[in-house]
């Protein structure tokens, strides 16, 4: 073979190595939402203990208050500092702005209430959902699971369906309630 071909050849295998490397892993391109990096899990015995600004909005990893919130519909504000310990458990926070009619707040408590645990993966792993008003979303519907996040302008069953068996128990903690 010749020097130049060699190269050529080289130049070529380097090439996909570095795309197969730097490639998104599968696991995660082929889940619904936005991957953020871990902010690590420490916990902290007070609701108000100082700590750096979470990296993502909404919040889906870093350090929390020590106990999660019950699960199901609140009316008042759960802040991430206490519904991140629910996302360390492998559960869904679903916040909303608000301001957000009331008409699409039933019909967002009625779509996270008819999540259920038919599909053969989910059946044994319990309901882990949350639902919360929060001020501070960036769009007017967020979901938060560990480590990941997606924003929808209005209810969408489907999608909201499909973030829940994606990342449903994919935590450091899925075992726990």
């Amino acid at each position: 073979m010749s020097k130049k071909l060699l190269i050529i050849l080289a130049v070529i295998v380097l090439a996909f190595g570095g795309l197969l490397f730097f490639a998104p892993k599968k696991n995660q391109s082929a889940k619904i939402g936005v991957w953020h990096p871990s902010e690590g899990a420490q916990h902290f015995s007070s609701l108000t203990a100082p700590h750096a600004p979470y990296q993502s909005n909404p919040p889906t990893s870093g350090p929390h208050y020590v106990e999660p919130a019950p699960w199901g519909v609140s009316p008042t504000v759960v802040p991430p500092e206490q519904y991140i310990h629910n996302l360390e458990h492998g559960g869904i926070v679903i916040t909303y702005q608000p301001t957000l009619p009331k008409d699409e707040i039933a019909k967002l408590e009625q779509v996270a209430a008819n999540l259920t645990y038919n599909d053969k993966q989910q059946s044994s792993k319990g309901f882990k959902v949350l639902v919360t008003p929060r001020a501070a979303n960036t769009a007017p519907i967020q979901l938060a699971s560990w480590q990941w996040s997606l924003d929808l302008q209005t209810v969408d069953a489907a999608k909201i369906q499909q973030f829940y068996r994606d990342h449903l128990n994919q935590s450091p903690e899925p075992n726990a309630m």
